[in-house]
């Protein structure tokens, strides 16, 4: 059995909340995850958006920290069917996902890989290039 280390090198959590601003205030005074800068996600600086292969538009308002080399993502869903209301709905507030850098490795591989062990791609989502998030 060949052995599967998927998840080596984390650099995000993203965590979904209902609400942004008393997440924020929340996280900087318990935990000391700071700075935060907020932006909102919607058309069309988002396009193209599909959810289970499904076009769907929607918009978020998100809170990005970091903390020794890793971002910390607060997304508060806001208008629209997506994946940040069902997790909502059937989990409340918490971990939603992790990104993982796989360095030079394409992102067919990858996603062939998680397919591979059950875990197929449930979300697609094309960022505007002006919209860059840098540390």
């Amino acid at each position: 059995m060949q052995e599967t280390r998927l998840a080596q090198n984390i650099i995000q959590v993203g965590i979904v909340v209902r609400d942004l601003d008393t997440a924020l205030g929340s996280y900087a005074n318990k935990l000391g995850v700071g700075p935060w800068r907020v932006y909102t996600y919607a058309p069309p600086l988002l396009s193209e958006t599909k959810v289970r292969g499904v076009a769907m538009a929607y918009s978020m308002k998100l809170g990005l920290a970091w903390t020794k080399g890793m971002m910390w993502e607060l997304i508060q869903p806001l208008d629209g069917p997506s994946i940040y209301w069902e997790f909502l709905r059937d989990h409340d507030e918490g971990v939603h996902h992790v990104m993982i850098d796989y360095g030079d490795r394409s992102l067919a591989d990858v996603t062939a890989e998680f397919s591979a062990c059950g875990r197929p791609l449930w979300r697609e989502t094309i960022v505007a290039a002006s919209s860059s998030i840098t540390a």
